[in-house]
This record gives C-alpha cells, structure tokens and sequence, in this order.
C-alpha cells in the first residue's frame, strides 16, 4: 500500500491504510507523523531517543453477574455487552513487554459502570503489567444507567472509586513525562470542559517547550466528522443527541461551555501540541486538523464486534 503525504491544508480521513502528514511551524515543534495500518511512526527534532507506546480504548469489561438493587437494574443494558474478562488488558500488556513499550495509554470505557468487582479486575491486570498503564476515563466508566443527576455530577460522584486506576493525581487532567515527550491525559467524557479542567491545562502547556501528546476519550471536532467527535464541535447539542433514552441519562445541553470550545481553540493553536490520541467511536480513524494530527484508536474489546486492537506508536528522532 503506497504512503502518501499531506501537507498544511489537507484532512486525513482514512484510517486502517498508509498516511502521513509534515508540520513546520516556525519555533513550534517540528514534526512529521506516518500511518500504515495499526503502526504510527511520529518523528521530531526534538526527540532525542526512539521509543514506543501502545495505545487503546473502548475495552468495556462488564464481569459482575449479582449486583444488589438498584445497581442491577442500572448496569443490565451495558452488562450485556460486556467482556468477561480482563484478557485484553493482559494481552495489550504482553504486546508491550515484547515491543519494549515505555507505556500503555488507555483511554476510557474500560469498564462499562463502575461496580466494584469491575474495578478490581481492571486494578489487578494493570498490577501485574509490567510495563505503566496510563489511564483516563471515558463515559461508561463511570456511568450507571438511570441513576439520577448530570453527567458532571455522576463523574464527580463515581470518580474517586475509580482512584485505583491512575497512576496520575489529578483524574480530570494531568501529565506525564516519558522520553521528553508530555503527555496529556484530558478527562474529557462529559463531552465537556470545566474551568478548572481549562486553567491547569493552559498550564500544563505554557511551563515547558516539550512536545505534547493529548490522550482523551472523546475526539475533538474535525470538519466532516459526526457529533461522536464531540469536543468543541458547534453541531454538538440536545438535537444531536438519540441516546440519552436508551442511555437513561439527562440529555445533552443546547450547546457546549464556552471551556470546551476555548480549549478546542487553545489546543490546536498551540505550538508544541503534535496531536490528540482518543477512544469512543470504536473505529479506527485519522484526520489532520490545524496542523495536528489526531488518531482515533480501533475498538478494543473482544466482545461483540471487537478484535482486541490497539495502534502501536514509536517517537523517534528526526
């Protein structure tokens, strides 16, 4: 399959084949990015050392069979399509070991709600990987159907049980370093920003001139994408919204906070921000946006329609 080069101006919107896209930007961070299949290769004069990640979304571990009422009843719909195990964390881990992985980075539905016995498997897989997941949550981890109360408050309420999944402090968004490169992770599956989420991300951006990968559950807006690739999209909004029945949660907003449009902006205006990785959509996907490219992981569970897959990401020097 031949590969083929998209400059400024263009949009990537195939995934699954051979694509890849340069950025000069002045003082920005130079960068060049390249795609075949499952494999993206992103190179830079400002990575001094070659390395890998691996990367997913979309797991959807569903293993407890006896909640007690009511929580049986919010977990019945999601407890169907979910897996049975943690295989695919296990298998994901054993991926990287053999790659020399300096990280995992999954990016939410790891779980389809946040019942204890959930989380204690997921927390154990990611105990006995020995390389670090890196972990940010996406809208089913921690949801219960028909429990009453916004998004914003179910996340707040249900969030500190999830605790033992992050390796970060800071759940709604924080860092890590690996190699020179910053990463990231964005909790951004409320389809929303807060301010607060705005302010420390602004900083994380302004203290260094490393550059940046932002890890997320929801996709950014692209032109010519759906509302799936929600976050700052001016589309987004109650009209747009056909789940929230099935769901049985409050439906969506007339329109998104100025916060999340804000950062739409900052992010893909800023100088060293090389590209977004996120989940939610369960395809594989790529588009060019700004300057910034933005990959979309394949679905990563194995039950229904899923094959177990994850990208593989190598950084190396230019």
């Amino acid at each position: 399959m031949k590969r083929r080069t998209f400059f400024k101006s263009s949009l990537l919107t195939l995934a699954g084949a051979s694509v890849g896209c340069s950025v000069l930007q002045g003082n920005s961070t130079k960068f060049s990015v390249s795609q075949t299949g499952h494999k993206i290769e992103v190179f830079s004069d400002k990575i001094k050392e070659q390395f890998n990640i691996i990367f997913s979304a979309d797991i959807h571990i569903a293993v407890d069979e006896n909640l007690q009422p009511p929580f049986d009843d919010f977990a019945k719909r999601m407890h169907k399509y979910g897996a049975r195990n943690a295989d695919t964390i296990i298998k994901f881990s054993k991926v990287a070991k053999e790659k020399n992985s300096k990280a995992i980075f999954l990016a939410g539905d790891i779980i389809n709600y946040p019942s204890k016995g959930n989380i204690e498997i997921v927390a154990d897989a990611f105990k006995k990987s020995s390389v670090p997941i890196y972990y940010v949550a996406g809208n089913h981890d921690w949801h219960f159907e028909g429990v009453e109360g916004s998004d914003n408050e179910q996340r707040a309420k249900w969030l500190p049980i999830l605790k033992p999944l992050y390796k970060t402090q800071n759940q709604l968004v924080d860092a890590v370093v690996i190699n020179g490169v910053k990463f990231i992770l964005l909790d951004d599956s409320t389809y929303d920003i807060l301010p607060e989420q705005l302010s420390l991300f602004e900083r994380l951006l302004r203290e260094d001139n490393l550059p940046k990968i932002v890890v997320c559950h929801i996709p950014f807006y692209a032109k010519g994408r759906d509302v799936g690739f929600g976050l700052g999209n001016p589309e987004w909004g109650a009209k747009k919204d056909p789940l929230y029945k099935i769901e049985r949660r409050q439906q969506w907003s007339e329109k998104q906070s100025p916060f999340a449009m804000q950062l739409h902006s900052m992010l893909f205006s800023d100088p060293n921000i090389m590209g977004v990785l996120a989940g939610h959509i369960h395809r594989q996907s790529a588009d060019y946006i700004d300057g910034k490219f933005q990959f979309v992981a394949p679905y990563g569970g194995n039950n229904f329609r899923g094959k177990n897959e994850c990208l593989e990401i190598s950084f190396s020097p230019a």
